[in-house]
């Protein structure tokens, strides 16, 4: 079987009319999004206000795949915006703006213009239904059939019509996301199931 199969899955489904979702995106410095994670934790929003999706994938490093974590999204974060009314949440945002000199590696916050801009409620609920509580979007179990591939298990379970890859080789899969109605490609570790007589393991 070849290394790489692409996949044929239905068109990823669009709301006509996106809700906006409570969540904004800020925009760091690639690599830095841990350091500023941490620091917005630590004196601007509460914990489970501030959001930095990551995936485990399996890199080759000298010869030896090894598990790794990768920011999902490099060079962006997330963080809640919603607040007891727009003046609060107009001062959020200003107090984040302000202290750019205290949150090394902050780039910006986006929106249109200078109005901050929350991303689409589905494309908020997509991400965090994949990730686990610490915030990681971990393997998925999948198995080929003949050329098809079917998710098992994991947080691709449900959400196969995302899939526009399979790289078996490299044990990951590309999947299509969006932020802001934009579509973003990148890869999700997956773990190779063997089929047996039966069909796919349930």
């Amino acid at each position: 079987m070849p290394a790489e199969l692409r996949c044929v899955v239905p068109e990823l489904i669009i709301p006509a009319s996106p809700v906006l979702s409570d969540w904004l995106v800020m925009q760091t410095l690639v690599g830095q999004e841990e350091r500023v994670v941490e620091r917005l934790r630590r004196q601007f929003l509460p914990e489970d206000e501030v959001a930095h999706p990551r995936r485990r994938l399996q890199l080759r490093q000298q010869g030896v795949y090894v598990d790794t974590m990768k920011t999902l999204f490099p060079g962006y974060l997330f963080f809640r915006g919603h607040c007891v009314d727009a003046a609060a949440f107009r001062e959020r945002i200003l107090s984040l703006t302000r202290s750019r000199c205290e949150l090394p590696g902050m780039v910006r916050i986006l929106g249109q213009g200078q109005r901050p801009m929350p991303i689409y409620e589905h494309e908020a609920q997509l991400i965090w239904s994949m990730m686990n509580e610490a915030e990681v979007i971990d393997y998925s179990q999948v198995c080929f059939v003949g050329a098809t591939v079917k998710i098992v298990r994991g947080p691709l379970l449900g959400h196969e019509g995302i899939i526009r890859r399979v790289n078996r080789r490299k044990g990951r899969v590309t999947v299509e996301m969006q932020l802001f109605g934009a579509v973003n490609c990148t890869d999700l570790g997956v773990e190779y199931l063997e089929v047996t007589a039966g069909g796919c393991p349930r």
